[in-house]
């Protein structure tokens, strides 16, 4: 068991006891006692510059490896086994909300909204930050259009606006600043001004079963779509929450040793691929657990919850070992990544599938492995040896597809030693040499 020690900050670092809502007032202690207890790392956030929408990363980590010893082997069972410290379990949480209303109004309050006509369609205005004349343009032309050469739109308007309100306005004469005149007006003599004559004029003139119908008439040459769903999308906060489960196998080094190269890096951890074909060492013990291991890694369930979709999962069985290793001291390479089996005869793996294999297929698809043999079985003045590599395979029902081949392993030199023979597998068998 690992016993390294690490520094981790606490979740109340992060999440103050402050920011929980008063109503839960009842909670703040055992609220406050756990995020002393629970650490985090990997935090990453942002923050939209409108304040609607922000994303959360972040790992849990239990200092404490959540881990089982199986009896007899030297091997353990861990749970979520970090990539960075072998002595944690970290638990990788990623959360997304989204609130729109927020861009627009910052004090919103869910809980004071009617949802009724009249507040939706004043929200709806107020959000779109239209001017009173382009709401009064539209209302006029949709809805008071005169049939009367001798009289405007503008005059219809205000003669049903006079009668409506029991007012005595006289229609401004026709110009460039007609409609901001009358705005004026409409501003001095009703309270709400033109939003409230709008829709008393306009939603309310109709039956009461009409009214939905006319609000979206007038809403449609503002928003894309009916004022229903828009007022959904605006005011009910989205979010989406994934949290992932692994497991891993941890060898004793005697079964399994960790290699790195001669820099003293993991090739897993490179960009560099020329680090591939370096000379690999086994990495020395650095405690009395003697650490670092090997872990294999063979299960990834990652648990998501959606507004809009709900509740979620997706289960990957892949296998990967953590880095290069060596069977005990035999001087055997081995590594693979990605390994996949597909023991169903109904449903696929996604490569079978992309391979065209019918959905009986059954077999095994490895993204990337290589088995190398001794150094010590080659004459090789780098240290090279020789390895049988392969890459994206899929064996199984139908045949296989993929490349499979020799190459050069290791070595003092940067580039690979020698040529790499190299086969094509599927359809057309093509064979070649590759420098």
């Amino acid at each position: 068991m690992p016993t390294t020690e690490k520094y981790y900050p606490a979740l109340s670092d992060l999440i103050s006891i402050n920011e929980v809502p008063s109503s839960l007032n009842f909670l703040k202690d055992g609220i406050n006692k756990l995020f002393a207890s629970t650490y985090y790392k990997d935090y990453t956030f942002s923050k939209s510059v409108k304040g609607d929408s922000a994303y959360y990363n972040l790992s849990l980590v239990c200092r404490d490896r959540i881990d089982i010893e199986i009896p007899g082997t030297g091997m353990f069972l861990v749970l979520n086994p970090d990539q960075s410290n072998a002595d944690i379990s970290a638990f990788p949480i990623y959360i997304y909300w989204e609130w729109k209303i927020l861009a627009y109004k910052r004090l919103f309050n869910i809980s004071n909204f009617s949802f009724s006509l009249k507040d939706s369609f004043h929200l709806i205005l107020e959000i779109l930050d239209t001017t009173e004349e382009v709401v009064l343009d539209v209302a006029i032309k949709k809805f008071y259009s005169s049939s009367v050469d001798t009289i405007s739109s503008v005059e219809v308007f205000v003669t049903a606006l006079n009668q409506e309100f029991n007012l005595s306005i006289t229609a401004p004469i026709y110009s460039e600043t007609q409609l901001t005149e009358l705005v004026a007006l409409i501003n001095e003599h009703v309270p709400g001004g033109v939003a409230t004559i709008v829709f008393a004029m306009v939603i309310e003139a109709v039956a009461e079963g009409n009214r939905k119908d006319r609000l979206n008439d007038f809403l449609n040459s503002f928003i894309p779509t009916d004022f229903e769903s828009y007022i959904k999308d605006l005011i009910f906060p989205k979010f989406q929450a994934s949290f992932q489960i692994s497991a891993g196998l941890e060898f004793p080094r005697k079964q399994l040793q960790p290699l790195y190269n001669e820099l003293g890096v993991n090739p897993f951890d490179s960009n560099d691929t020329a680090d591939i074909t370096r000379a690999l060492k086994v990495i020395p013990k650095t405690d009395t657990e003697e650490n670092p291991k090997v872990m294999l890694t063979f299960g990834n369930i990652s648990l998501s919850v959606d507004d809009q979709k709900g509740f979620d999962y997706n289960v990957n069985l892949a296998l990967s070992t953590n880095t290069y290793c060596q069977i005990g001291n035999t001087g055997l390479i081995l590594n693979f990544q990605n390994l996949k089996i597909d023991l169903s005869e109904t449903t696929n793996i996604p490569e079978a599938t992309a391979d065209g294999r019918s959905n009986d297929f059954r077999g095994v698809y490895i993204d990337s492995a290589t088995i190398g043999l001794p150094a010590k079985w080659f004459k090789q003045k780098n240290g090279a040896s020789l390895g049988i590599y392969a890459e994206k395979l899929l064996v199984g029902t139908g045949g296989m597809s993929g490349k499979i081949g020799l190459k050069a392993l290791g070595g003092t030199n940067p580039a690979p030693v020698g040529s790499s023979l190299e086969f094509e597998l599927g359809q057309n068998l093509t064979i070649g040499f590759k420098n």
